[in-house]
């Protein structure tokens, strides 16, 4: 969770969405590397990012990026913004939860994803690993405070939504 916004918003859309300047406290070009291109995939790289209050720390400077960027946008405008993608197959369920994609009809591994869309797979990544999270506390025997909405990802039908 605490590297997807540097992936989705700093590292794809980069200045574009601050033509005034970057906002305060984006990570470097060096440390964003690190942090969107780990060994490990799409997890932070556990050798420089280990401790709780690090990944802590990195999320909320993610989530600080995400809210920079609707700070200068409209409902219209992240509607019309649109960032090109390479679609090789990975996601099927994809088109099933968004619209704001849109296919190269002459090359169907091109796609673009508005704004918009990337916003609201954000919000769909960070529920379902807050579910997650909770199903992990619960098969330990401690309690969960707060409710995590079924939608998005976890409303499509066969997604795992077990519990101990």
């Amino acid at each position: 969770m605490a590297s997807g916004n540097f992936r989705w918003f700093w590292q794809r859309w980069g200045l574009e969405m601050f033509p005034g300047g970057a906002p305060p406290n984006v990570p470097s070009p060096e440390e964003t590397v690190l942090l969107t291109q780990s060994k490990y995939d799409r997890r932070m790289d556990e050798d420089l990012y280990w401790g709780v209050d690090v990944i802590l720390e990195k999320l909320l400077q993610g989530l600080a990026i995400g809210q920079a960027i609707l700070a200068n946008e409209t409902a219209g405008s992240v509607r019309t913004k649109e960032f090109e993608f390479s679609d090789t197959g990975e996601w099927p369920w994809f088109y099933n939860v968004h619209t704001g994609l849109r296919r190269d009809p002459e090359l169907n591994t091109r796609i673009w994803f508005t704004l918009e869309t990337i916003f609201r797979h954000r919000y769909f990544e960070h529920i379902t690993h807050l579910y997650n999270i909770q199903r992990i506390k619960l098969a330990q025997g401690l309690t969960i405070k707060t409710e995590i909405p079924i939608e998005g990802y976890m409303a499509l039908p066969g997604w795992d939504l077990s519990k101990p």
